[in-house]
């Protein structure tokens, strides 16, 4: 399932759920959902080949809310659950117009030594110490 179909409009008074990984993860309007019920911290993200930006929360099973909420539908996937109140498109746009782009740090190129013989040149612990584990995926 890609992105496109993931972020597909839904009904003001569904949440949608996909799994990824060990995670499951919310877009738009569902994330803003958790991000209101449960505080969780969403990510903001320019997705090119749809070429707009998209905001994300993630959590694992553990605390999967499906409890809480009348479950619409359910796969091994994909989880559709029905919200109390409808989810206010307008609020929505303002919660994430406020959300900071998410950045992927680039290994900056000086211009007598190629991108491979600086990425190359850069030690493995430093590599670790800088990668950015809250935006990776655990495939990454």
């Amino acid at each position: 399932m890609t992105i496109c179909d993931k972020i597909i409009e839904t009904s003001p008074n569904e949440v949608h759920l996909f799994k990824e990984g060990v995670f499951w993860v919310a877009y738009e309007q569902s994330a803003y959902y958790f991000h209101l019920r449960k505080g969780y911290k969403p990510t903001k993200k320019f997705i090119k080949k749809i070429n707009c930006e998209i905001v994300s929360v993630g959590f694992p099973q553990s605390v999967l809310p499906s409890a809480e909420l009348e479950i619409l539908q359910r796969s091994d996937t994909h989880i559709v659950l029905r919200t109390e109140n409808a989810i206010d498109e307008t609020e929505f746009l303002d919660w994430k117009s406020k959300i900071k782009l998410t950045e992927r740090q680039a290994i900056k190129q000086n211009d007598d030594v190629s991108f491979t013989e600086k990425a190359a040149k850069l030690d493995i612990v430093e590599r670790i110490k800088t990668f950015d584990l809250s935006n990776a995926t655990p495939i990454e």
